[in-house]
């Protein structure tokens, strides 16, 4: 309830028509704490209750479809979401982020979609979206989360916070 700035930006942000290959906006966010450095790690107690808070504060975003990368932390800071919206998550491989981006745009056009990737993955999603910003997600930061609104003709908009 208290968190609902969220669904304001993005309701303000939206009012302007976008064509038909655009969605209305995609949250970003990178996964929450793992619990070690192993390639597959899962999510540390900590990561746990942040990807419950992530959750909660995107409960009211108009969220209609949610993808992650391949990767268990991944998954499981998506999980609670999806959970909590009854949305099925799609789990797709971070290396292709191009086939990923393709079938948000195909089968997604007009939703506020959500995906959760990796510091080095987050970077080249945002740029690829549209935005002019070039941005650096730190190894430590695990609470930034992106609303990007796709806009034809010039540089998608980009908002950073935090959760």
């Amino acid at each position: 309830m208290k968190y609902r700035w969220i669904v304001i930006i993005i309701a303000i942000l939206c009012i302007p028509p976008f064509e038909a290959h655009c969605q209305k906006a995609v949250i970003l966010v990178r996964h929450t704490e793992r619990l070690d450095q192993s390639a597959d790690s899962v999510l540390s107690p900590l990561g746990i209750e942040r990807a419950r808070v992530l959750a909660e504060r995107l409960k009211d975003a108009g969220i209609r479809a949610i993808y992650s990368s391949e990767r268990r932390r991944s998954i499981q800071t998506a999980e609670p979401v999806a959970a909590l919206l009854k949305i099925n998550l799609i789990a797709m491989p971070s290396a292709n982020a191009g086939e990923m981006i393709t079938r948000i745009q195909r089968e997604n056009a007009n939703d506020i979609v959500l995906i959760v990737g990796h510091s080095n993955t987050i970077p080249d999603l945002i740029k690829r979206f549209g935005a002019a910003e070039q941005l650096n997600i730190a190894d430590p930061e695990y609470d930034n989360l992106f609303i990007l609104i796709p806009q034809a003709g010039r540089p998608a908009l980009l908002l950073r916070l935090h959760f």
